[in-house]
């Protein structure tokens, strides 16, 4: 009866508060699992964030990297076109100059032959024609030809001196440029002929050594024929010497021999069996 009375008492109270205490305990739990649970997730997305910072600034990094090598390559183009550019002037200019420095070299030249023509005209009119033309050939050496002056004459009148196809080569200095021969020689077509025949008497042991007195000295030890015959021999026995052991059989000889080996290798394997 007590057991019973205390079972619906404060036995029932007890087990009201355990069961109160135990949902609690239960509720805490659950709490604190979703705490840990959104405290690991929260730390996963802060190393996720610090992950990408962390990409993004060596992105960045590289990215800057690439610029300052774009940069150096840009400028090292730069002054690679400036020092090309300044190269070409230098040499425009040079070239300017030395065309400058050619031209005027020319234009003193025309104004020596013509002063070398009227000084060469004063001492023929001084001295006549005939008598000026009779001197000493060393006395000529400097007299202007006709080439000469119009050289002189182009050059005054502002003329190329050099055209692309002059009507006189005879009377220019440049004639050897549009000559296929120095001097105005013509192209010589030479005769065909014959190296083996011999044409005349001659000295020489050769292709062209005649019918003389070589021939003679010659014929005194087998004519002509006889200089490489030793030689021609030897090289025959040596392509001889060079070739295989059944040159010059026919093929029924290479059949029967053929055979004849089969037969004799049989014949030895059978001795070893029975040995």
């Amino acid at each position: 009866a007590n057991c019973s009375h205390y079972a619906k008492s404060t036995g029932k109270i007890e087990v009201e508060k355990q069961a109160q205490e135990d949902r609690k305990l239960e509720r805490e739990e659950r709490h604190q699992q979703r705490r840990m649970e959104l405290h690991f997730a929260r730390r996963d997305i802060g190393r996720a964030r610090q992950q990408q910072r962390v990409v993004q600034e060596l992105e960045q990094q590289v990215a800057q990297k690439e610029r300052q090598k774009g940069m150096k390559r840009f400028q090292q183009d730069l002054e690679r076109q400036q020092v090309l550019q300044a190269t070409r002037t230098a040499m425009e200019s040079d070239f300017i100059q030395l065309h400058k420095k050619r031209a005027e070299e020319l234009d003193h030249q025309a104004a020596l032959i013509v002063q070398m023509y009227d000084n060469q005209q004063r001492r023929a009119d001084d001295n006549g024609s005939i008598i000026h033309s009779r001197r000493a050939p060393a006395m000529k050496v400097m007299d202007v030809t006709p080439g000469l002056l119009s050289i002189a004459d182009a050059r005054r009148s502002g003329q190329a001196s050099q055209q692309s196809d002059p009507p006189d080569h005879m009377q220019r200095m440049d004639a050897s440029r549009y000559l296929q021969k120095p001097c105005g020689k013509a192209e010589e077509v030479k005769p065909w002929v014959d190296d083996v025949r011999s044409h005349g008497p001659g000295d020489t042991v050769g292709v062209l050594a005649g019918n003389g007195p070589t021939r003679s000295k010659l014929m005194s030890s087998g004519g002509p024929a006889n200089i490489l015959r030793k030689s021609m021999e030897q090289a025959t026995k040596e392509k001889q010497w060079s070739g295989n052991w059944y040159d010059g059989l026919s093929p029924a000889d290479l059949r029967a021999g053929k055979q004849a080996s089969e037969r004799r290798r049989d014949a030895a394997v059978a001795d070893k069996a029975i040995a």
